[in-house]
């Protein structure tokens, strides 16, 4: 029986051993499961980066634009407002001059003017119309190209409308990773506090290991030393077969007696402190495979879409 004994706490001292393996291995998953999310974060970081320097490039290019729009259509306004105003002193010098026009013929009518005198506002007032004329051809080229400037000021609307739409677009994608990020983080720290929980679990198993070990060598220890003692005895016991003196006999037969009875209970009592060892051992593997089914269960997978490109 304490042959059998022996071979369970044998067959236990390996069965912990293949649990430690395990648990390294399960360590070792950990540790490469972090480092793969640490790599994602540093990525995503960069990406972040990358998108946010382009935020910023696009509010830059945005707001250039925009003042450009306006002074551009500052000096436009300008522009008409001059040559509105050129165009209605003329017609007013205009009028004046056909009006005078219309004094003089009236007066040579009346009084006798004399026909150069209307020849010469005939002739300042058809300089006065050609000029008039060419100011009204300056105008409509003025319309035309305030026209074309408002046409090019709807396309640059149109084109700051669209910045704007990539501009938000960025700043989606820029949330989309600033959550896919938390989220990566929020995984990782689980993942490190779940390793420390299995390092405490793991050393607090080792220590009930090696107290069960220890004491299952100073088990050992005493078994092989009552061994001994029991040979001997037996050895004593076949000795008083053969004596003579039967007093004596008696004498050794009662000590064999309450040797072999002393033997018996401290052979019960290891038997007892062996099989309390082989139940603590049993424990301690139930409750190590409970922790490493927990471990495998509760393991966050590594959120979709980190692999994704950032276009």
């Amino acid at each position: 029986k304490l042959t059998s004994l022996a071979d369970e706490i044998v067959a236990k001292t390996e069965s912990h051993n293949t649990l430690q393996r395990n648990l390294q291995q399960i360590e070792e998953k950990h540790k490469n499961d972090i480092s793969l999310l640490q790599f994602e974060l540093e990525n995503l970081q960069d990406d972040l980066g990358s998108l946010t320097d382009i935020n910023t490039a696009l509010e830059a290019d945005v707001q250039k634009r925009e003042a450009d729009l306006l002074r551009s259509r500052a000096t436009h306004q300008e522009e008409q407002d001059r040559w509105k105003r050129d165009l209605e002193e003329r017609s007013q010098q205009n009028n004046e001059l056909r009006r005078k026009l219309d004094v003089a013929i009236q007066d040579q009518e009346n009084r006798g003017v004399s026909d150069a005198e209307i020849l010469r506002l005939e002739t300042q007032l058809k300089e006065r119309s050609e000029e008039f004329n060419k100011l009204s051809a300056t105008q409509d080229e003025i319309v035309q190209l305030y026209n074309s400037s408002r046409e090019r000021c709807s396309a640059f609307k149109e084109e700051v409308n669209a910045l704007h739409v990539r501009l938000g677009s960025a700043d989606n994608k820029v949330s989309a990773l600033q959550v896919e990020l938390t989220n990566v983080q929020t995984v990782n720290d689980g993942l490190n506090d779940e390793l420390s929980r299995m390092n405490e679990k793991n050393q607090s198993l080792n220590d009930c290991i090696d107290a069960t070990t220890l004491s299952s060598t100073m088990l050992s220890e005493k078994i092989e030393r009552l061994e001994v003692e029991n040979a001997n005895l037996h050895k004593e016991a076949a000795i008083l077969a053969g004596h003579t003196n039967h007093r004596q006999k008696i004498h050794y037969l009662s000590k064999v007696k309450n040797d072999l009875v002393a033997v018996t209970n401290e052979r019960n009592l290891l038997e007892a402190q062996c099989a309390k060892q082989v139940e603590d051992l049993r424990k301690y593997g139930h409750i190590f495979n409970t922790s490493t089914s927990q471990v495998r269960r509760s393991k966050s997978p590594i959120p979709d879409g980190i692999n994704s490109s950032v276009p």
